[in-house]
């Protein structure tokens, strides 16, 4: 009877056993199966990454052939198209990568489409396709820029747009929603808005952050109804070339300067414009320099018009031209620019990275200037319209001023290259295009 029940125990133990060791081994086979899953998931999203940056790396052929003019190793497709072909790129692991890049109108409005293919070792194909608008760069491609950070410390201070070969800014008639404004910091926080609000675009470098307080915005016409902050207007990819100034060598007119008027249109000078190459100036009480006609003015030092000094551009055909190594310093009564036209005032900062330049420029009523110094500290005081543009290495905007960037700028010293307008992953056979054959291709290229 003992024995017997011994023997029922066993077999129990036994049953129970071989029943955990199936439940035991079914979920180690399904952890493994999962494993595997995962680990093919993860290796499918590897090989699609190192396709994205083959098509990347076509990108970058194409915009560097743009800028350089060199079309070695390229092909025409017929007026406007050029094509490239990189076959035979081997990886360690057996695979085999293709690029194919394919640029289209390079003359005006350059569009690029690249391709990244790779073979596995079992002959399946993986791929990836992008397509860039390109726009030809400018110094003042945005309405502020900085290499570092921006800073709205003024009240209420708003960004727009508008274009000075239609005239004067104007709310309801020539308003614009591309006032942009941009940072090339990778420092979060560097571009402060504040309570400011920007109808146009916002841009920082690297995947930086920025800082909009609870009143600011960023906007645009499109803009949905109650969003104040629109994703489609912000960016965090910004690039830009912003290269050190140098002063013309000119001839000099003059070597001195003192109140009274400069670029006399009725005097002979021996240039055209009249040129000034002054060490330093300093200009304080109630003294005017008013500007008649065409004028340089190259200052190797500082340039100051402070208490209830001013300067004066009058006339249709005037255009003054500042380049300036030391500090500037125009907070007296400021600058009045009789025709509102920012292009008949530009300031040129020529200080080199690391020497501690200082901009100061404020507006008597409106102000209308171009403002380049990519190494100074530029502060802008305004308590009316301030239109134009500016780069500097930090700007600051104080007062209440209303900030209108003219479009007519944008090309404004423009070296002749190009820059990203657009970036886009072609997506799903609708989109797809056929790089094996360029007569399609040529023909499946048209603007957004």
């Amino acid at each position: 009877m003992t024995m017997s029940r011994l023997k029922s125990k066993n077999g129990s133990v036994l049953v129970g056993a071989m029943i955990l060791a199936i439940i035991g081994g079914a979920v180690i086979a399904g952890y493994l199966k999962m494993s595997l899953k995962e680990y093919q998931l993860s290796q499918r999203t590897l090989k699609l990454q190192s396709t994205m940056n083959l098509a990347e790396a076509g990108l970058e052929l194409g915009m560097n052939a743009i800028n350089t003019k060199n079309w070695t190793g390229w092909t025409s497709v017929g007026t406007n198209g050029r094509f490239r072909d990189i076959t035979n790129i081997a990886f360690s692991d057996g695979r085999v990568a293709r690029i194919r890049v394919y640029l289209e109108d390079f003359n005006s409005t350059p569009i690029l489409a690249a391709e990244g293919r790779v073979v596995e070792p079992d002959g399946s194909e993986l791929f990836k396709q992008v397509r860039v608008d390109m726009t030809t760069t400018g110094l003042f491609s945005n309405g502020l820029t900085a290499k570092d950070t921006i800073n709205f410390n003024g009240n209420r201070i708003t960004v727009d747009a508008y274009d000075s070969t239609v005239g004067i800014w104007n709310h309801t008639l020539n308003r614009e929603d591309e006032g942009s404004v941009a940072s090339l910091s990778v420092d979060n926080g560097a571009l402060d808005v504040g309570n400011g609000d920007i109808w146009g675009y916002l841009a920082t470098a690297g995947g930086s952050t920025y800082d909009i307080g609870n009143n600011g915005s960023v906007m645009g016409a499109d803009t949905p109804v109650g969003v104040t902050e629109d994703p489609n207007r912000i960016s965090n990819d910004f690039e830009a070339n912003l290269p050190d100034v140098l002063a013309p060598v000119l001839t000099p007119d003059h070597i001195t300067l003192a109140a009274g008027s400069i670029g006399d249109p009725t005097a002979s000078w021996s240039s055209d414009p009249e040129v000034y190459h002054i060490p330093s100036f300093n200009m304080s009480g109630s003294n005017t320099i008013t500007v008649l006609g065409p004028t340089i003015l190259i200052v190797d030092g500082d340039f100051k018009l402070t208490g209830q000094a001013e300067l004066n551009i009058v006339g249709t055909e005037s255009y003054l031209q500042m380049y300036v190594g030391g500090d500037l310093d125009l907070t007296g009564q400021g600058v009045l620019n009789d025709e509102q036209n920012p292009e008949a005032f530009q300031v040129w900062g020529t200080a080199a990275s690391g020497a501690g330049q200082s901009i100061k420029v404020a507006g008597n009523g409106d102000f209308a200037g171009v403002l380049y110094a990519p190494n100074a500290d530029l502060e802008i005081k305004g308590n009316g319209n301030v239109s134009g543009a500016a780069v500097g290495e930090n700007i600051t905007l104080t007062g209440n001023a209303a900030f209108h960037y003219d479009l007519n700028l944008k090309n404004l010293d423009s070296d002749g290259s190009y820059s990203i307008s657009r970036w886009r992953e072609l997506r799903g056979t609708s989109e797809w295009l056929d790089f094996s054959n360029t007569t399609s291709l040529a023909n499946s290229i048209s603007p957004l």
